[in-house]
This record gives structure tokens, sequence and C-alpha cells, in this order.
């Protein structure tokens, strides 16, 4: 997987204090009788502010007006809105002059808010007992139409405030033109919230919102969501401009010195990503082959493991709910107090019970969400670790032939076992499956027990998954008896077993267990979550 560093800055909640002044429009005609304003105008100038100081260095980045930006003001009674013309902004955005048509220019009131997208069209909707609604405010917007920028004033002065979280992303990536942002524990980003406009807090809504998108723009792109606490930090996904996934950027982050997972973000701060150190992970540049196994579902099994081509190789090791591998010298452990040393929490949790706690486990989620799928978010849309439902369709409709790695290898490779599964063929109504054969051959090729007929390893469809052991502490384990396949389906929530006490642990797997010549292999095993495996992905095919 490719690496590169994202170069951008996280600004949060109550955001870009916008700094404004409001006076009756000199253009304003007056009826020569009785003063009656017939034409009204008012006129505003606009500046903005930097938030409150960041948690660390604040490093790059000063916002500022653009032409497009819509702002819309309300009397009370009335709505209107203007766009910003190029002609509007000076001092390099720093200040935006513009009039307002269609309100009250003596009005008790003004209410504001910015962009005018997230506006509602009449003021019985725009206004509610003082406060201001933000419909579906930062939903599937795109650019700064993101920004959550409120203000109130009874006087000349408009003081916008920002009550969003707002996140601006800097990337030096020329192919990334979208962004996808998803809070990693299901929080509510957006929910269709009111704001009070004389401090800028937010009161939440009724929506339910998990996603917000955002354009790049010059490079930067804009995303402002509610100010919450995300137990699990924030995954953002890339697209290009036909839609093509690129690839990630993480903010769960391993490290030498700590260990981050939840996140706080609070009103009027901002923080820059480099405090993450995140980096950008691009999707897999070549995947293997995927194959058709005949399967009722459609689906294709991938050859080879992620993170390899070589279907006889480990490949990458995961742990479940994670996207990016365990680095190999830090400790596949450390949620336990009583294991030494204590190094990581799991993604997932913190002790024994806390996945039950968390999004996944006994009464919450049964199946990973794609945004902790390492299939999907290595290889892109379309293709995700299989579930347990997959694992048994797989046995019963696979010829498994046994590989010792010295009787019989798969492709000549001699020590590695594992088994060889085949596309079953059928004759007069019989069906080999399982292990119905007889007369393996060294290279794996072996004759159907009820059909009679011969499977080849040069010209039948198979896969072969290989036991090359599991990632525990800052080592490989048992590479020659043991294999585990995470599906993505928590154990007991299918198939006919319980959740295990130790929640953490309730994960389904293939499990491939390794004895003299025999290599057998069990669907319906628990393993540990925390621990790093081999993970084999499947492609949806429609």
């Amino acid at each position: 997987m490719v690496m590169r560093k994202l170069y951008s800055i996280i600004l949060v909640t109550a955001s870009a204090l916008l700094l404004s002044s409001c006076v009756k429009d000199p253009a304003a005609i007056a009826d020569d009788n009785d003063g009656t304003v017939i034409e009204d105008g008012v006129r505003f100038t606009a500046t903005y502010a930097l938030p409150e100081a960041p948690r660390s260095t604040f490093t790059s980045g000063v916002l500022g007006w653009e032409a497009g930006d819509c702002i819309a003001i309300c009397d009370g009674t009335n709505v209107a809105t203007v766009t910003l013309a190029a002609g509007d902004i000076t001092g390099g955005g720093a200040t935006a002059s513009f009039t307002v048509t269609g309100i009250d220019p003596a009005a008790a009131a003004y209410y504001a808010v910015y962009p005018a997208s997230v506006a509602a069209a009449t003021a019985g909707e725009f206004v509610s007992g003082g406060e201001i609604r933000l419909l579906n405010a930062g939903v599937a917007q795109d650019g700064k139409n993101s920004f959550w920028s409120v203000a109130k004033t009874t006087t000349t002065a408009l003081s916008f405030k920002n009550a969003g979280a707002l996140i601006v992303i800097e990337t030096t990536n020329p192919a990334i033109s979208y962004l996808t942002f998803d809070g990693d524990n299901r929080e509510v980003l957006a929910s269709n919230p009111t704001v009070n406009p004389d401090d800028g807090t937010l009161t939440a809504g009724s929506g339910t919102a998990r996603q917000i998108r955002s354009a790049l723009e010059g490079g930067k792109a804009y995303i402002c969501f509610e100010p919450q606490t995300m137990m699990n930090g924030f995954v953002i996904r890339c697209y290009d401009s036909g839609d093509n996934y690129l690839g990630f950027y993480d903010s769960f982050k391993y490290d030498s010195d700590s260990f981050r997972r939840s996140l706080a973000f609070e009103r009027n701060h901002y923080y820059p990503v480099s405090s993450f150190d995140t980096d950008f992970v691009a999707k897999a540049a070549t995947l293997p082959g995927f194959v058709d196994l005949g399967l009722p579902s459609g689906l294709q099994w991938a050859g080879a493991n992620i993170g390899t081509t070589d279907p006889a190789t480990a490949g990458t090791f995961f742990a479940w709910g994670e996207i990016n591998p365990k680095p190999t010298a830090y400790y596949f452990y450390g949620i336990r107090s009583d294991e030494t040393p204590y190094v990581y929490p799991y993604r997932h949790g913190t002790n024994n019970a806390s996945l039950s706690a968390n999004k996944y486990g006994s009464g919450t989620l049964a199946t990973l969400e794609a945004i902790d799928d390492a299939a999907t978010m290595n290889y892109g849309p379309g293709y995700k670790m299989p579930t347990y439902d997959d694992f048994v369709e797989l046995r019963a409709n696979t010829l498994c032939v046994q590989i010792d790695g010295s009787t019989a290898t798969y492709n000549g490779n001699t020590g590695v076992a594992g088994v060889l599964l085949y596309k079953a063929k059928e004759s007069e109504g019989q069906k080999d499956t399982y292990s119905s054969y007889t007369g393996l051959q060294a290279d794996g090729s072996v004759t159907g027990s009820k059909t009679g007929l011969t499977y080849s390893v040069s010209s039948d469809a198979h896969i072969f998954l290989p036991v090359r052991g599991y990632m525990q502490k800052a080592a490989v384990n048992s590479p020659a008896k043991y294999g585990y396949y995470p599906s993505s389906t928590y154990f007991g929530k299918t198939g006919d077993k319980e959740p295990y006490t130790d929640n953490v642990s309730g994960i389904h797997v293939l499990r491939l267990a390794v004895s003299g010549t025999k290599v057998s292999p069990n669907h319906n095993v628990g393993m540990i979550g925390y621990w790093g495996y081999s993970v084999r992905a499947v492609k949806v095919v429609d």
C-alpha cells in the first residue's frame, strides 16, 4: 500500500468568526411625500477572524470569502439571499461588502446564515423561538457549503459564528476530486439542528446523517459537523472526478509514544491534522485475480490475501475491524491490563467487554461496516470481507483438498500447508464437496469420489488458502500449524454459537489446523478480534 503525507488542518466548532457591520443602503429611494422606502436595501460588510487557539501548533490556513459564497438574511418576516461576486471581495478574501434587498431596513433584528443553501425558504422555517434552523446542514454539500455560520443583531453589527465542527483538508494529490467523511462510531454528523445565534451553540435535531461529502477547491476541502466525541476517530474516503475510489485517510494511528482512538471535537477550536500524523493510504495498485467458483450467491473469491498477489503467502495482517495493517514491531494485543507489556488499546475496545458497549457486539451490529472492512477500504467499493454465511456457502459448494506442503504442494511451495478449494463438479446427481476425493497428486490434482471426475490445478477453477499463522504480540505465531481467515461477522450473531463472555473475542473465522498430513478446515470458530489475521476478500458481482 502506498502512503502519502496529508498536509491539512482541522478547524473545530464555532470556527470562523465573521464580523460584519450593517448600514442602510444609500441607493434606497424614498417617496418625496411621506418618506416611505419603496426600494429597500441593507448593505453589509463582513470580515473573517480566526477561532480560538488550537490544541496544537497552528501550521497554516487562513479562511476568507470567495466568489460564489451565498448568505441569507432574515428580518423576522422576509428571507433574502445574496451571492458574492468577485467585485464584492477585497483584502484577499478578508472583507466582503454586499447589499441585500427584499428585507426591512427598520427590522428589530436580523438573522443571518452562511451558506444560504442550508437555510429554509420561509421565515417561519428559518427562525423559530429566536433560534436559526439549519435544516439538513452539512449533508451532501460541496466545498464551503458545509459551513454552519449564523448571526443575529439588533443594531448595525452582525457577528457570525460557526456552530459546527469544521475540518479543512489540504492535499497536494491532484487526482482527488472529492471526499466523504465518516465518523467511526456511527455518530450523527448532521441532524437538522437549531442554533442560538447569540452564542453559536447548537441543539441537535432528529436527523441521522452519518456521512458528509465535500469537493476539493484549490486543493482544499471543507467538512462541517456537529461538535462531539468520536469514540473511534474518523475515516475520509477519496474519489476522483469519475467517482473512482482512490484510497483513504484514517485518524486511527499507531506510533511509538502513544495511541490515539477517541477524538473530542469542541466548539471554537481547530486541530491541525499534522498533529495526528495522518497519512493517505492508496487503494491496492494491483488486485489479485478473482475466481468464479460457481457459488449460488455469485460471489467471486480472491486468489490471494490482501497485501499480496501470491496465493501461497500470508499478505498483510489486520486486526478485526481495522483497515490499516498492524505494525509488526508492536504487540497485537494490549487491551488487557493483566498482560505485559501494555501497549495499545484495540480500535473497537479498551477492555474485555468494551466491544459489546461499542458498535459491534451483543445487541448492536452483526457485520462490519464498510469503513471497518479491510477489503472494502483497501480494494474499493464492490469488495468486502466474507461473512460467516459466505464461508458456509464456500464450504458447501467446493471440493476441499488438503495440501500438507510435503506429500502435495501448491505451485511447488514446499513446506506451505493449506487447503485447495476447487469449484465442485456434478455428475448423475452427485456433487463433489467437502473432502470427497481420491488419488491426490503431488500438485494437488485429485479425482472426485462422488463423480469420478478429475480436478486439475492447471485447468479447473480453484483458490488456495495457505496456513501462515497469525499475529500475536510482535511475532507470527504457529505459521506451520494454524491459519485463520476472519469473516466480517460477529461471533454469535449467526450460526449456532452464542456470543463469547469476552465480547472482544467474538469474531467468526475459518480456521485451518495442521496435524501431520491433515489440514482440517472449520468455518464455525470464534477468535480474538485484536490479534492479526490474513484477510481473503470477495467480490460482489451484480
